[in-house]
C-alpha cells in the first residue's frame, strides 16, 4: 500500500525544523531514519500532511564522553553505537542491544532517537536505555527539557515527546570502574 499524500520538508537546521513544527505540529511527523514512520504511513495508520526530515541537520549524530556522562546524538545510527569504543567501555549492554536490531541495513540507517520516539515495546534499544537510566533531551522553540527514561515510555508506541519538540540527545550516566553488561534477546521462532 502507498502512503497518503504528504508534503516533504527538509530543514537545514534544528532551529528551522523547530520553527516549522511550531506552526504545523498538528499535521506533521518528524522523520529520522524512517524505519518506524514509513511502515506506519504505508499502512495509513498515520497520515501526516507534512513529513519533516531531520536526517541532514548537522550536529545531531555523535557519541561524546564527558566526566560523568556519555552523550549520544539522536541521529546516531545503531551501527555507530554498536562499534563505538566509548559505548563498549561504559555502556556494554547498549552496544550489545543495538547489535541485535533487525539486520545490517537497518542498523546502518536506523537511529537511536527514531527508535525511542517510536516506542515499540518489542524494540531492542528502549529496554537498554531504560536499564541504563538514559535521559532524553528534547528541544522546542522555548528551550530544552530533560526527561528521565522511566517517564519517557508512556505506553505502547507512545513516548513523552510532545508536539513541537524534537528529541536531540540521549544522556547516560557513566559507569565507572570495572563493569560488565549484557543483552539477551528473547526470540520465538515460527515452527
Amino acid at each position: 500500500m502507498y502512503p497518503a499524500s504528504f508534503e516533504y520538508v527538509s530543514p537545514k537546521s534544528l532551529d528551522e525544523a523547530l520553527s516549522f513544527l511550531e506552526s504545523h505540529s498538528d499535521s506533521s511527523k518528524v522523520l529520522a531514519g524512517g524505519h518506524s514512520l514509513i511502515p506506519l504511513m504505508k499502512l495509513r495508520v498515520v497520515r501526516p500532511a507534512y513529513v519533516v526530515d531531520i536526517a541532514k541537520i548537522p550536529g545531531l549524530s555523535y557519541i561524546k564522553e564527558e566526566a560523568d556522562e556519555i552523550r549520544i546524538g539522536a541521529l546516531t545510527t545503531y551501527y555507530e553505537i554498536e562499534t563505538s569504543d566509548i559505548v563498549k567501555r561504559y555502556l556494554q549492554a547498549l552496544a550489545e542491544g543495538v547489535s541485535q536490531v533487525a539486520d545490517p541495513q537497518v542498523r546502518n540507517w536506523g537511529t537511536l532517537g527514531g527508535s525511542l520516539c517510536h516506542c515499540d515495546p518489542a524494540g531492542d534499544a528502549g529496554s537498554c536505555v531504560l536499564a541504563l537510566r538514559g535521559r532524553m533531551v528534547v528541544q522546542s522553540k522555548s528551550g530544552k527539557r530533560v526527561i528521565e527514561s522511566d517517564e519517557w515510555f508512556v505506553d505502547t508506541f507512545q513516548s513523552a515527546l510532545k508536539p513541537k519538540k524534537i528529541l536531540t540527545e540521549i544522556v547516560f550516566p557513566k559507569i565507572k570502574g570495572k563493569n560488565a553488561g549484557a543483552y539477551l534477546k528473547l526470540e520465538r521462532v515460527a515452527a
